[in-house]
């Protein structure tokens, strides 16, 4: 994949290195091996920098095109870190913390490949709190399509999960399935919480208007959940959701306008 590059990396500008006070960069150990092979007599050295892991160090086995066991997988990791669209669902999989082995599963390639990339392209361990990935998250770019796909990404994969990007991606297989009370506990959970953003708002805004709107669905859904442990027919309360989220139907049929003329 890069065989086309000169020996020293030259990646060009990559939207991971954010700058937030703090921090290092998710890719950390990538712009590491970057600052190495810009060294003078940059293939002369032999002693590397003691703290580098495995995969920098075939990294730099790489660019001076010497022989290591993890070569393989370093092209395969190099690979999607280089394809915008991949590298935004890797990373949008990595920060929603779903497991390597899920992570493989969902992008149809092996552990070691997840494990690479996440140790040399997007380490989510840097965000030592929740307060450290928002702020990362809102901080990056948005002015281009692939920038705006790339913080979309990381936003669905933080607040929705991996199942909601591998829902995303058609990834269908690889979606947990919900049980019925998970499903309308999420329900209830999300329509809850929006029911009360009016609080922000004067009671005559729009906003508080669409946060008044989700009430009939905190109270449908808390119905179902009660209905869930009791001798009520569940079937009847889901479908009584399903018509409360969708909304009535008020058409008029021909029929309808026939009797009314009569």
């Amino acid at each position: 994949m890069l065989a086309q590059y000169p020996q020293r990396l030259a990646m060009g500008k990559q939207s991971n290195n954010i700058s937030i006070v703090g921090i290092k960069s998710p890719s950390y150990r990538f712009n590491a091996v970057k600052s190495f092979s810009n060294k003078p007599n940059f293939n002369r050295l032999k002693r590397l920098p003691d703290d580098f892991s495995q995969y920098q160090i075939a990294l730099v086995a790489r660019i001076k095109s010497e022989d290591s066991p993890y070569l393989d997988t370093i092209e395969e990791a190099l690979t999607i870190f280089k394809i915008p669209v991949c590298r935004s669902v890797m990373d949008g999989l990595l920060i929603s913390g779903s497991s390597i082995s899920y992570v493989s599963q969902v992008a149809e390639c092996s552990a070691e490949v997840v494990y690479c990339y996440t140790d040399l392209f997007f380490d989510p361990s840097v965000f030592t709190n929740r307060l450290l990935v928002i702020a990362y998250i809102r901080s990056l770019p948005s002015d281009s399509e692939f920038d705006s796909f790339r913080k979309n990404m990381l936003s669905w994969g933080y607040h929705l999960g991996g199942e909601y990007i591998a829902w995303k991606i058609g990834a269908r297989g690889s979606i947990i399935s919900k049980s019925p009370e998970q499903s309308v506990s999420d329900v209830l959970t999300d329509a809850s919480w929006r029911s009360r953003e009016h609080l922000m708002s004067d009671i005559s805004d729009s906003p508080a208007k669409e946060a008044r709107s989700w009430i009939p669905q905190v109270l449908k859904s808390a119905e179902i959940i009660k209905a869930f442990g009791n001798e009520k027919p569940v079937s009847d309360a889901l479908n009584d959701l399903v018509f409360d989220l969708q909304g009535s139907d008020d058409t008029i049929t021909i029929n309808d306008l026939e009797d009314v003329k009569q």
